[in-house]
């Protein structure tokens, strides 16, 4: 922890009251960049900064896990959020106009809204919609996409190899099946299965083709379709990834850039399928700060189509990453949606892949630039001069694990541990 004492003596300190240190699974110490090589603690934000507790500024692509499109503390969102506070307090004792006035907005961008249900966490609106696509068909069985991530709830870690603390019998409850493979989507189908729940568009551009496809299977299995926008969802497209595709579900569940960084989710639906959400409900559901920055949000969308700047953003970044990765030699390459991009390092052999991952998070931290080494989340507040500082610090960085790689033992350069995937079982 020597290069961020600060950050270690916080490390110390959260550890002894927080589980892994973080609140968070995907940003707790060790799974962002290497722990004792990389910054654990933010002292504050602003725009598309951050700052750490030892006061270094970095670029910030990482942006609250994807959910910060507009960059942090967006004066608009932050002054909505007073005048509700001032207005309703946070948790009023009846439902307040903000509910409606929200969900009406939201349902006149996403084209398979009707209704809406709110929740606080993407997690809870995948369950939500499980639990309602299960009431509508009167059926169990819920099918998912190889290597897609709907939440941490049982109804879904039980597909995942590791899954503590849920039971294995859970799993009869859900199949999964290769993702843009129709043959096997039809093997995972039957008279029981209640829906089909995929990531319309990960990690590559969505398929209007096949998603049309995985749609008419499961319908004509007499099964629903639901479609988790938590990340595509105001980040891809206001609306999410049906409307780039025009193939719309029947469900669709949303979250992280509607509120810019404030608590807010919720699943969308027909008025004749949300019926069926009456059961989904929790104390927070209409909690104003989330409702308040959600139509913040939406104003900003209206008034100045901020999504143009960040896919704007996003293709600078890509544009530049693959000229220098060319330059320099590297066979790596970033690719993806200019909304969120991902670099495929094109190293088939997992042990090495950890190792690069882990010197390129180190080197661009001492650079100044704060990224997930899963991808790289473009805001509407980054501009060119933070594009520029990036692509120096990339260009640094590369041109030292140049060096590293071409060491026996690229182990040596590594100034930390190596990351550590989210979801892992801790250290004793």
């Amino acid at each position: 922890m020597s290069e961020y004492s600060q950050s270690g003596s916080w490390f110390a300190r959260t550890s002894r009251v927080t589980p892994c240190g973080g609140q968070t699974g995907s940003k707790s110490p060790g799974k962002v960049g290497p722990l004792g090589a990389y910054p654990l603690y933010l002292d504050r934000a602003a725009g598309p900064y951050a700052w750490d507790v030892d006061q270094q500024r970095y670029v910030d692509w990482f942006n609250g896990n994807c959910a910060v499109t507009l960059g942090h503390g967006h004066p608009l969102v932050r002054q909505c959020i007073v005048d509700a506070l001032q207005t309703f307090g946070a948790l009023p004792s009846l439902p307040t106009r903000l509910e409606a006035e929200v969900a009406e907005n939201l349902c006149r961008v996403i084209p398979c809204a009707e209704s809406i249900r709110f929740v606080k966490t993407g997690s809870e609106a995948c369950a939500g919609a499980v639990r309602i696509a299960r009431m509508a068909t009167g059926r169990d069985v819920i099918v998912c996409a190889e290597g897609q991530y709907h939440g941490w709830h049982d109804w879904h870690c039980v597909t995942k190899p590791y899954h503590p603390g849920v039971p294995d019998i859970l799993g009869s409850l859900v199949r999964t099946f290769r993702w843009g493979d129709a043959d096997s989507l039809l093997a995972a189908m039957g008279q029981d299965v209640a829906a089909v729940m995929v990531e319309p568009a990960l990690p590559s551009m969505a398929d209007p083709v096949w998603l049309q496809t995985l749609a008419n299977i499961a319908h004509a299995h007499g099964a629903l379709v639901a479609f988790d926008e938590m990340i595509t969802g105001g980040r891809l497209h206001l609306g999410g990834a049906q409307v780039e595709t025009g193939v719309i579900p029947d469900l669709g569940t949303f979250g992280k850039a509607y509120a810019n960084g404030h608590a807010l989710a919720f699943i969308a639906g027909s008025r004749e399928l949300m019926r069926h959400a009456w059961p989904v409900s929790g104390t927070f559901g209409a909690e104003t700060v989330g409702l308040a920055a959600c139509l913040a949000v939406l104003k900003i969308h209206a008034q100045e189509q901020p999504l143009t700047r960040l896919h704007r953003v996003g293709q600078w970044l890509i544009d530049g990453f693959n000229g220098i990765a060319s330059r320099l030699g590297f066979v790596a390459r970033m690719a993806g949606h200019a909304c969120r991009p991902h670099i495929d390092w094109q190293e088939p052999d997992t042990g090495r892949l950890l190792m690069i991952r882990s010197l390129f998070q180190q080197e661009l931290a001492a650079r100044g630039v704060l990224t997930h080494w899963g991808a790289w989340n473009p805001s509407a507040a980054h501009e060119a001069q933070q594009v520029g500082e990036t692509l120096t610090a990339i260009d640094g960085a590369l041109t030292s694990m140049a060096g590293y790689l071409a060491d026996p033992d690229p182990s040596t350069h590594l100034r930390g541990e190596l990351i550590q995937p989210a979801f892992t079982r801790p250290a004793a």
